[in-house]
């Protein structure tokens, strides 16, 4: 199985949150983190492909997101978090996505999740399924909605304000198994 851990930090979300305070705009944060072969696995743009087999370190691997508090649909989550994953090839899709959160946030912290499948809010552990991931963390396990898929978009509304974290996605294995 092969597995991608974002090295540089990105959008996670925060263990304080701050409701009560007014706000003063729209603020948006967004960026995005490209591997791109054949530079050695874990070398270019913060991504880190690990694994003995290969499976990802031959694709170009993309990670983008976009978390903003202009979305006033629910006004008990103000902040609306959208990622996007893509490999270039379509033989691996992926088994689950985990963002890393702080360890006081809970499941009733997401609303109006599409695209994906939300697993757990809780330790992720190396043991539990996640090889090759650096070390446990806390954080939110995303699946997709159906196996074999290399392209995946989903979203979700939070009350978290958002925070720099770490990314950990690991390969659904041949022929899309999940």
């Amino acid at each position: 199985m092969e597995h991608l851990k974002i090295s540089s930090m990105l959008i996670g979300l925060i263990s304080v949150t701050i409701l009560s305070l007014p706000c003063f705009g729209s603020i948006t944060y967004s960026g995005s983190l490209q591997y791109t072969p054949p530079a050695p696995a874990g070398t270019t743009d913060g991504i880190n492909v690990l694994g003995p087999s290969g499976q990802w370190d031959n694709y170009t691997v993309t990670f983008s997101w976009t978390v903003t508090n202009s979305d006033t649909s629910y006004p008990s989550y103000p902040w609306k978090y959208t990622y996007r994953m893509q490999l270039s090839g379509t033989q691996y899709g992926y088994s689950h996505i985990i963002i890393e959160s702080s360890d006081d946030m809970t499941s009733s912290d997401i609303f109006g999740l599409t695209g994906a499948v939300l697993d757990s809010v809780k330790l992720q552990t190396v043991q539990g399924g996640n090889p090759d991931m650096p070390e446990d963390v806390y954080g939110i396990r995303f699946n997709p909605p159906t196996s074999g898929i290399t392209d995946l978009t989903w979203s979700f509304y939070s009350n978290r304000e958002p925070v720099w974290g770490d990314f950990y996605a690991r390969c659904g294995g041949f022929q899309g198994g999940i």
